[in-house]
């Protein structure tokens, strides 16, 4: 038999040891190299507060709860304070204002600095209606039959105060569809710790109210909202 190594070449067919060689060379083995690694040292024990809890639908609203409630100073529901914006009453009969109120009776707001009990010669930011005065509780009875609560603040800051308060519970109906005013009866004192020397006040019971009045220079008046229920922390 002839072969023609010319054209074997030309057609890249080599002869079968060069072949063997090119095997042995793409089969050859690459040196391994070994890295270790340091010990792991000792880490402390997991808290129980630190463990995963395995998600559930439970541990889920749970989680959503402690988000949505604010348990800062902040939240004026546990620590309301006297320079928010605010209509502070003296009403010596609450049992008959809830009453009125839940009968759908309208209250104007007048201020005590607007009785006939009040001394023009002292300070207007001192003289506020004292519990314990039966000559101020009788006068606030009577305005209270009269439909007229009494608010322990000068007559421009309790005009201010309901203009403000009228606007921004009209505004947060609009925007969240929900209301955020309410009469506040009562208030409970809190601290911290018991030696701490600062205290704080939460209400006890919130009555959801509604302020209207039907001009732009007419007085405002409050009236409970008969939608929703009363509020007990």
């Amino acid at each position: 038999m002839v072969l023609d190594i010319g054209q074997a070449l030309a057609q890249s067919i080599k002869p079968l040891s060069t072949i063997e060689e090119a095997k042995a060379e793409a089969e050859s083995v690459y040196e391994t190299v070994e890295f270790t690694l340091p010990e792991v040292p000792l880490l402390p024990p997991v808290r129980v507060e630190e463990r995963v809890v395995e998600e559930s639908p439970e541990t889920r609203i749970d989680s959503w709860c402690r988000k949505l409630l604010d348990l800062t100073k902040r939240n004026k529901l546990l620590n309301f304070n006297n320079k928010s914006v605010c209509i502070q009453l003296y009403c010596p009969d609450i049992a008959n204002m809830k009453g009125m109120l839940a009968d759908g009776t309208k209250f104007k707001f007048l201020s005590t600095q607007e009785s006939p009990y009040f001394d023009s010669e002292r300070d207007s930011e001192l003289f506020r209606f004292q519990t314990g005065s039966e000559i101020h509780k009788e006068y606030a009875l009577n305005q209270l039959n009269n439909k007229i609560l009494l608010a322990n603040q000068p007559p421009k800051k309790v005009e201010k105060n309901a203009i403000e308060l009228f606007r921004k519970a009209k505004n947060d109906l609009e925007e969240s569809g929900s209301n955020t005013l309410f009469l506040a009866l009562g208030f409970l004192k809190w601290k911290e710790n018991p030696e701490d020397t600062r205290s704080f006040k939460a209400p006890l019971i919130l009555i959801p109210v509604n302020l209207t009045r039907k001009s732009a220079r007419a007085p405002i008046y409050v009236e409970q909202l008969q939608s929703e229920e009363a509020i007990f922390k």
